[in-house]
């Protein structure tokens, strides 16, 4: 992601002059901003619209007939259109014609919220009315070769955001640990541990000064704390019950298997902890 500051696009660069111009079509209700917003970005050499169109049930069929590089969506449109359907079915026609489009919202002091939203749901730049035209061409860019555009305000929201959010969750983790630990004994939480880090039955026994026995032993207590049968399913319970996301395992393996549930397919990889639930 490039910050958004002038000195990206020093004076002078030619990068973009040697290339193909990118292409825009844009959906967004007429008036004197989207006007400006059209001229200015058809002053840039390297940048080309196509249509500006008002957001109607004609639009798609308008963009089928000259698929671009880039969709520019005007913020008012959005949020109306979001009142009546999802993201995914505002923008998923546009996607079928052009697999890969990248996605641009532009529009008046957009609300930090609205940009979170718009960016976990799929949306790729963002461009507000205070963006000078220079960095208007950087941006559109940035995100047509497949980057991402923020400003700087915005930026610096969603770094602290994340920032709060990474002690949040470390906290929550480390919660979930100590909580943990005080079911087992301390053999038991040194056992569980060399498991985690994938040590054998000896090597536990060798770490530890015990006989393997008796490994086996503190491994069968184990088990029945974390209501599991083997080594696997020990590990994976262990990683779930600290994990800060409910259903961490079965997101993961969706989301490995996303194309064979897609078509109604039973997924490749079976569940480890599926004869638990």
């Amino acid at each position: 992601m490039n910050r958004p500051t002038e000195e990206l696009a020093p004076a002078g660069d030619n990068s973009h002059q040697m290339r193909e111009a990118a292409t825009l079509f844009m959906v967004a209700n007429q008036d004197i901003y989207v006007d400006g917003l059209t001229r200015i970005i058809s002053e840039h050499p390297d940048l080309k619209v196509i249509a500006c169109t008002s957001p109607t049930s004609d639009c798609h069929g308008r963009f089928a007939e000259h698929p671009t590089d880039v969709l520019m969506v005007e913020q008012s449109v959005v949020q109306q259109k979001l009142k009546e359907m999802t993201f995914d079915e505002l923008f998923a026609p546009f996607m079928q014609i052009r697999p890969g489009l990248r996605i641009i919202i532009f529009g008046h002091e957009m609300a930090d919220p609205f940009i979170r939203f718009m960016l976990h749901a799929g949306a790729h730049g963002f461009i507000d009315s205070s963006t000078s035209p220079k960095l208007l061409g950087i941006a559109i860019n940035e995100v047509r070769d497949g980057g991402y555009w923020l400003g700087r305000k915005s930026l610096q929201e969603l770094i602290l955001a994340a920032s709060e959010m990474d002690r949040i969750v470390e906290r929550g983790i480390a919660d979930k640990i100590e909580c943990m630990q005080e079911a087992l004994t301390k053999r038991e939480s040194d056992v569980l541990q060399y498991v985690l880090e994938g040590m054998s039955t000896r090597e536990i026994a060798e770490n530890l000064c015990l006989s393997e026995q008796s490994i086996k032993l503190h491994l069968g207590h184990l088990f029945k704390k974390f209501e599991v049968t083997n080594r696997s399913q020990l590990i994976l319970m262990a990683f779930k019950r600290v994990c800060p996301v409910n259903n961490m395992i079965q997101l993961f393996r969706s989301s490995l298997d996303r194309r064979n549930i897609a078509l109604g397919r039973p997924p490749l990889i079976a569940d480890p902890l599926a004869d638990m639930q």
